[in-house]
């Protein structure tokens, strides 16, 4: 990992500035010839309160007149029962004709099951397909090494903080030198003041808080390695980080309903002032600008470090893509037309629009027009040009209904009703019982 890290955080960095100022020339599709009432379906993470849902019901509008077909939108905000319908929907047969998702191992069901199509199958007629991306952060597959969708997106995460807050407790905004201990000191500080320390929803969402406390069991070259078998080095590292939380809910680092209150709910607390801190990344920045009093009241800086992990390394990456399920390929007109769309949406002038202070794998990268970026997002720049190590999300590497299945646990561990070591071990047991059944299936095959 950490020999392509000087090419990945140059790659996240890039794309943190906003996508250009001034004339923006409108994204071009390919025009057909014939107008067609062919229609595809079409999910993705653009939905709700996405800062990119308005573009997204412009792009395809645009789309749609440029090309006659027409577009079913079954978009769904981000979160776990996004990934849960789709799951759903593969289940019962009823997958869209395109679909964004996760690029990691939250598409195995679908990639195993061959029930989305690889690149390589899609170039054998359409050789340009994603000509524009550079080959080396298409992601592969982990079960076969194949590539099946155009990465769209990326992340990074870290902290967030309101410095007012901060010089008005006087306690000192944390930076790259500061250790998670003096990260406790500060959140019981913060507590005692009758501030909240950390905004979150430990229900809805915890998996940022889940990412940095286990990474400080871990270091940057193994965080992406997740529990085999109870006892292992991961199984240790995952019982640590869970630990550290169960340790901040016990000294009331988060708010008191943190285990009812929605992620909309917590990012509210921490826009109005009422916490200090709050594990984020890009679309917190985001809301921050659009949102917040003084967006200047607030910077982002790195997550506490812990044992071999420092504070400066970092978790950050490319995450979703667009896939063209088999459904759609097996239909030839459903197929040019879902070819067409997913090029549409992939080209670089549209990839740089949805890319404000995000990240794509496009060759052109390095040299998109950029305008003028706000505070937050140069220091977000500054935070991954100076990390001194990335890592990837654990948690990309776990199957989506494993990954439902801890975050349940969570709750019932922090209130003391469930042992994390049996949260873990079930945890694992789910995932050999999904590969043993994969693998079943592909034998039938």
């Amino acid at each position: 990992m950490r020999r392509n890290k000087n090419v990945i955080l140059l790659l996240l960095a890039a794309l943190i500035l906003p996508a250009g100022c001034g004339e923006k020339k409108e994204p071009e599709g390919k025009i057909l010839d014939v107008k067609s009432t062919v229609s595809i379906e079409v999910s993705t993470i653009y939905a709700g309160d996405d800062v990119n849902a308005p573009k997204f019901e412009k792009a395809k509008s645009d789309w749609e007149k440029a090309t006659g077909y027409m577009v079913i939108d079954s978009s769904g905000e981000q979160d776990q029962s996004y990934a849960a319908r789709i799951m759903m929907d593969f289940q019962a047969g009823a997958e869209p004709d395109v679909l964004m998702f996760s690029t990691g191992d939250d598409s195995l069901p679908f990639v195993k099951s061959r029930r989305v199509v690889s690149l390589n199958e899609i170039r054998e007629e359409y050789p340009e397909y994603g000509a524009n991306m550079q080959p080396n952060f298409l992601k592969k597959s982990s079960y076969d090494g194949r590539e099946y969708a155009l990465t769209v997106s990326g992340y990074w995460e870290g902290l967030v903080v309101n410095k007012s807050l901060c010089e008005y407790l006087e306690i000192e905004v944390p930076g790259r030198e500061t250790t998670w201990e003096e990260f406790e000191e500060s959140c019981n500080q913060i507590r005692s003041a009758g501030f909240v320390p950390i905004a979150a929803s430990l229900v809805e969402k915890p998996d940022y808080i889940f990412e940095y406390c286990t990474y400080n069991f871990q270091s940057v070259d193994t965080h992406e390695k997740i529990p085999k078998y109870p006892g292992d080095k991961e199984f240790e590292a995952w019982l640590g980080g869970i630990a550290t939380m169960k340790h901040m809910y016990k000294y009331r680092f988060f708010p008191s309903d943190t285990l009812k209150m929605s992620e909309r709910e917590a990012e509210k607390l921490f826009l109005e002032g009422k916490a200090v801190f709050m594990f984020g990344g890009e679309s917190l920045l985001e809301n921050i600008e659009a949102g917040a009093d003084d967006p200047e009241d607030y910077c982002v800086t790195y997550v506490p470090g812990a044992g071999d992990r420092r504070t400066s390394d970092m978790i950050a990456g490319l995450s979703n893509g667009y896939y063209i399920t088999r459904k759609a390929w097996e239909n030839p007109d459903k197929r040019k037309a879902a070819v067409d769309f997913v090029e549409f949406m992939t080209n670089d002038d549209m990839l740089n629009a949805f890319s404000d202070i995000s990240t794509s794998a496009l060759n052109s990268v390095l040299s998109a027009e950029k305008g003028t970026e706000s505070r937050l997002e140069k220091e977000a720049k500054e935070l991954l040009n100076n990390a001194t190590g990335v890592s990837s999300a654990s948690l990309d590497f776990v199957p989506a209904t494993c990954k439902s299945l801890l975050f349940d646990y969570i709750p019932e561990i922090l209130e003391g009703n469930k042992f994390a070591n049996e949260a873990v071990s079930e945890v694992i047991k789910r995932k050999e019982r999904l590969s043993g059944k994969e693998k079943k299936e592909n034998r039938v095959r």
